[in-house]
């Protein structure tokens, strides 16, 4: 649904991943709740890894477990032993959002697209790979790959810059408050996926969207 009727065209879309792109959440909680049984800390529910995404390893293990706050050394550890075995097994039961491939391969194949995400970059591409996806994109940048953390804007900045398009022909498609807080500290439109894992908690989108087949609004 377009909410601003004076939006123009968009010649670079760039999306979020985790709850945009592809839902991820089973896969996170499954390794996520594997850490914490090993380090003695209670399994947390779906909804608890849900509301941690979004905002790296760290912060979700931070914020299943508040004890990991107060040890860096353990929760270096414990962000360590998640990741190894994320890689290891990125793929059980993630799948990318209905519609999403049909569209990035259809009515958005003639626009530039890219991924920033905080995510770390190696295993967001790994699951492109494997999801048949990284053909749709130009550039994927994640967490480790030079920037600060989203909301910080630099990530963004950069793919604008090497895709060569400005903030007026540019949009962030995401799916939580810090996609909408990138965008707006880039300088560009928002685009809400209102199936994602967030709410953008005050931040108005230019767009909102319910199902991916809505993305095609941004080429017309």
């Amino acid at each position: 649904m377009k909410l601003d009727v004076m939006a123009a065209p968009y010649s670079l879309i760039v999306f979020d991943f985790d709850g945009t792109l592809v839902d991820t959440l089973d896969d996170i909680a499954y390794h996520a709740n594997k850490v914490l049984s090993d380090f003695g800390y209670p399994v947390q529910p779906l909804k608890s890894v849900r509301a941690g995404i979004g905002w790296g390893v760290h912060e979700l293990l931070k914020s299943l477990a508040p004890g990991f706050g107060d040890d860096e050394k353990k929760l270096e550890k414990a962000v360590l032993q998640f990741k190894e075995a994320y890689r290891s097994e990125p793929v059980l039961q993630t799948s990318p959002f209905s519609n999403v491939k049909e569209v990035l391969s259809g009515s958005l194949s003639k626009v530039k697209k890219a991924v920033v995400t905080n995510k770390p970059q190696d295993i967001t591409i790994q699951i492109l790979d494997k999801l048949d996806l990284s053909k749709y994109f130009e550039m994927v940048v994640g967490m480790h790959a030079g920037f600060p953390a989203k909301p910080d804007p630099a990530a963004l900045n950069h793919v604008m810059e090497k895709m060569g398009f400005g903030q007026d022909k540019t949009i962030y498609v995401g799916d939580s408050h810090v996609d909408g807080e990138v965008s707006l500290a880039a300088g560009v439109d928002f685009a809400w996926v209102n199936y994602g894992y967030h709410a953008p908690e005050g931040i108005i989108p230019t767009y909102e969207f319910s199902d991916a087949r809505e993305w095609e609004d941004l080429v017309r």
